[in-house]
């Protein structure tokens, strides 16, 4: 996990703690539709929480066996075939949902000027 995506699931974390907190003051207070705004603050918090989370890389040992001998030198592909490969994975990626940070805050209506559905965007 890097120190950003640890930074926003920490933010993410003490957002979800003072919004079930602010809930259960409006709760004693009998204001049901302030409560039910800040739980549902808290619960926008954990999935914001869950989603860094899942962005993680797993702790573990990533290193090659010794034992095992070294793989054989790949030769260079030519063009053609890199040509190829940049249009398949250009495919691919216009098939998938975005992963732009604006594209998930925005709910699926903006894009950052960086992505590739970027053209495809409202803005």
């Amino acid at each position: 996990m890097t120190r950003t995506s640890m930074t926003i699931g920490i933010i993410f974390g003490l957002g979800f703690v003072a919004a079930v907190s602010a809930g259960g003051g409006h709760l004693s207070e009998g204001r049901w539709a302030h409560a039910a705004t800040a739980y549902a603050v808290a619960a926008l918090c954990v999935l914001g929480a869950v989603r860094e989370a899942g962005r993680a890389e797993l702790p573990g040992d990533y290193t090659d066996d010794v034992d095992e001998p070294a793989p054989e030198p790949v030769k260079e592909a030519g063009f053609l075939a890199r040509f190829r490969a940049a249009r398949a994975a250009r495919r691919v990626a216009r098939s998938m949902p975005c992963d732009c940070d604006r594209y998930w805050s925005t709910t699926g209506r903006e894009h950052d000027p960086w992505c590739h559905l970027f053209d495809r965007s409202v803005a």
